[in-house]
C-alpha cells in the first residue's frame, strides 16, 4: 500500500507476478475490483491530470509481485 503523498508527481504500477493484479485509489484493493493489471508485464502509469495522490493499495494472490516507481 503506498500513502498519500500530495508531492507525487509520477507513478508507475508493474505487474511482475503470473497472476492479475487490482489496484484500488483510496479504499483497500479487492480481487476483481478496480484497475486490472494483467500478469506477466500488466501496468498503470499516473502523471498529469491522472495524478491520484491519494492513498492507493493491491490486491491479488499471496506472492505476487506489483513494482512501484513514485517521482516527486
Amino acid at each position: 500500500m503506498l500513502i498519500e503523498n500530495i508531492r507525487a508527481r509520477y507513478r508507475l504500477f508493474v505487474n511482475g507476478s503470473a497472476n492479475p493484479i487490482y489496484i484500488n485509489l483510496g479504499g483497500l484493493g479487492v480481487v476483481g475490483t478496480g484497475i486490472y493489471l494483467q500478469a506477466n508485464g500488466g501496468s498503470y502509469e499516473q502523471y498529469g491530470k491522472t495524478m491520484w495522490r491519494g492513498r492507493v493499495s493491491a490486491a491479488g494472490t499471496a506472492g505476487d509481485l506489483l513494482l512501484v516507481t513514485e517521482g516527486i
